[in-house]
């Protein structure tokens, strides 16, 4: 049986109230996405080093250590406390893993299609999450993806898919072209 507890490296935040593990290589942006993420109102549980661990509702929940609460490392800026710079609730104590969020694609990705999604599952504590890779490109704000992903998932929790509606009228209006003519 698997360790009921783990350490990673990333920067987990609560974002429209879903817990977002935002993952990558060192430089890869992580940091600077939170700060621009906690300026818009989301709060910070814990950047570079998240604590896990499976709690009594069988979901994965991640902390910060305690030397850690409420700072940032922030390439080109230094360490910042985002309690001190933004108030006390732009930090959480802790918060539920639901979705990960990859700033490094998978090895060997080709994205053909530009509505193509990127995702996986990944095991974490025995328990499989969705994993997004988003990658920044010139006019994309990560931060506006983040949010609207989180959106997303919690529209799919409740049982909406937005490319199945899509679907659906686009075969809905087909069917009633073809019955008008």
């Amino acid at each position: 049986m698997a360790a009921a507890t783990a350490s990673t490296h990333g920067t987990l935040l609560i974002v429209g109230g879903s817990g977002v593990l935002l993952r990558g290589r060192s430089r890869s942006g992580k940091s600077a996405l939170a700060l621009e993420l906690i300026s818009r109102g989301h709060r910070l549980v814990a950047d570079d080093a998240v604590d896990l661990h499976r709690g009594a509702d069988g979901r994965v929940h991640g902390r910060c250590p305690v030397p850690l609460h409420g700072f940032l490392a922030v390439r080109g800026l230094g360490v910042v406390n985002v309690v001190r710079m933004y108030g006390e609730t732009a930090f959480a104590e802790s918060a539920p893993l639901d979705l990960l969020i990859s700033l490094d694609p998978p090895a060997g990705a080709i994205i053909r299609n530009p509505l193509e999604v990127l995702s996986q599952t990944s095991t974490i504590l025995e328990l499989e999450l969705e994993e997004l890779f988003l990658q920044g490109h010139l006019g994309h704000n990560l931060a506006v993806l983040v949010e609207a992903a989180c959106l997303d998932r919690q529209l799919r929790a409740q049982g909406y898919r937005a490319g199945e509606d899509l679907a659906g009228r686009q075969r809905r209006l087909i069917e009633a072209q073809k019955g008008a003519d």
